[in-house]
């Protein structure tokens, strides 16, 4: 069979129709989840130095993650829904597993859809077959034949999305304390670079690249927000 197009490969459901398993480790379904107090800044694939939120993910397992183990004819989704309500008490917001992802925000061959694609995989040490579960913004890459897969992060496409978000009001803006607390941190790291014990070369370059950064986020902009609006 000849090797497809990889980037082909993702599409908003699994790779079936395809008759194509990547090489790589099996691995769960997951969300990804945004804390107010959790923003970095990047210039990557945007105008310049923005604040964007910092997504994680959530690796949805029953009996696993603090998500309880679900009972004999239980729908998964109850135990599910108790987690994240969970999470949500102490102030994470979980992006919906449906929210779409326009193609514009996307790496090119990366059909639009949701933001995690199921990848049909074989697993190259178990030889099991299953999922491999992965953001859109993670593309399988071309290897030689027996190797596994590996995987292209596109950070700009991201970064893009990442501001999205905040423009389309599903993600508030970062408040002036949470933007205050990076500087801060970063100027505690300038300070203590002027200070470390190392030859003069090497101490100056730290400090220059330290302070680069922190310069850098001090300038920073936060994406224009909207009206906030309900996420179905």
């Amino acid at each position: 069979m000849p090797m497809p197009e990889l980037a082909g490969l993702m599409q908003d459901k699994t790779a079936t129709d395809e008759g194509f398993r990547i090489r790589a480790r099996l691995s769960h379904d997951f969300v990804l989840q945004h804390h107010a107090n959790a923003w970095e800044v990047d210039s990557e694939g945007l105008s310049g130095p923005t604040w964007l939120p910092v997504l994680s993910p959530r690796i949805m397992q029953a009996g696993a993650n603090g998500i309880r183990t679900i009972g004999d004819n239980e729908d998964k989704a109850a135990a599910y829904t108790a987690a994240l309500r969970s999470d949500q008490d102490q102030g994470v917001f979980t992006l919906p597993r449906d929210l779409r992802v326009s193609a514009s925000f996307l790496p090119d061959g990366v059909s639009e859809g949701r933001y995690v694609r199921s990848l049909d995989a074989v697993d190259p040490r178990t030889r099991v077959k299953g999922s491999c579960h992965v953001s859109a913004w993670r593309v399988p890459q071309d290897v030689p034949p027996g190797q596994s897969h590996t995987f292209k992060f596109h950070r700009a496409e991201f970064n893009k999305w990442r501001a999205h978000l905040v423009e389309s009001g599903v993600i508030q803006p970062p408040s002036e304390s949470v933007k205050a607390k990076l500087i801060r941190k970063h100027d505690a790291r300038v300070l203590s670079a002027e200070v470390d014990p190392l030859p003069d070369e090497v101490r100056k370059r730290r400090v220059k690249e330290k302070a680069e950064i922190r310069d850098s986020i001090k300038s920073a902009k936060s994406p224009k927000a909207k009206s906030p609006r309900a996420v179905k």
